[in-house]
């Protein structure tokens, strides 16, 4: 009797790791236009989550399994940074005062419109955000720092990454299709939960 092979992954040598620094992100005043998008200077770290709430589905045919569904989701930018202002002016950057404000103010003073992409694939979130600014402590030999977390208000838009010379355009949001060529590659229907998720036009079957 043959002794058994198993399969195992290709070697990872073919593969480009990416490395996490490959963020950009701007800011902007609540409804105004996208010519008004400025770029978050002195990010030290960047990170975007999508956080997803699951209720129990299991019942008595699970046969003792448990089965759970996903029934809501948040997108999380959270931002750390150091503060900074160009040359010799006593005020910060403008999309540094425009975090730090609404980071401080409540209610709708309090958000902020956001699109941030990856600068090596093409990935990226569109939508306004609530935002929680801390600045940091330290020493005296210490640069000033600060934490900004922007919490999705509503549903954000999935969009292409922003290409070069189109910083100040309006996105351009990922097509529904585009995800169920990845979620369904074999062109089945739209799944029954509906919007695949920040997907504009994309609605319940």
């Amino acid at each position: 009797m043959a002794i058994a092979k198993y399969a195992t992954a290709p070697n990872s040598c073919e593969l480009n790791k990416q490395l996490n620094r490959g963020w950009a992100l701007q800011v902007k005043p609540v409804g105004a236009d996208p010519a008004e998008y400025k770029f978050v200077r002195g990010v030290t770290s960047l990170g975007v989550n999508i956080e997803t709430n699951t209720v129990d589905a299991s019942d008595i045919d699970s046969n003792g399994w448990a089965s759970e569904e996903k029934t809501s989701r948040s997108l999380t930018i959270s931002v750390e940074g150091q503060f900074a202002r160009k040359g010799d002016l006593d005020l910060l950057t403008e999309d540094q005062q425009l975090l730090k404000v609404t980071g401080e103010e409540l209610g709708s003073d309090g958000k902020v419109d956001f699109r941030t992409w990856r600068t090596d694939i093409d990935e990226g979130w569109e939508g306004t955000a609530t935002n929680s600014f801390t600045s940091g402590s330290g020493g005296a030999n210490d640069l000033r720092t600060f934490t900004s977390d922007l919490k999705s208000s509503c549903e954000p838009t999935r969009i292409h990454s922003v290409k070069k010379g189109e910083e100040k355009k309006e996105s351009t949001p990922i097509d529904e299709d585009e995800l169920l060529k990845i979620i369904r590659p074999k062109g089945a229907a739209a799944a029954e939960s509906g919007n695949p998720g920040g997907v504009p036009g994309a609605s319940d079957q």
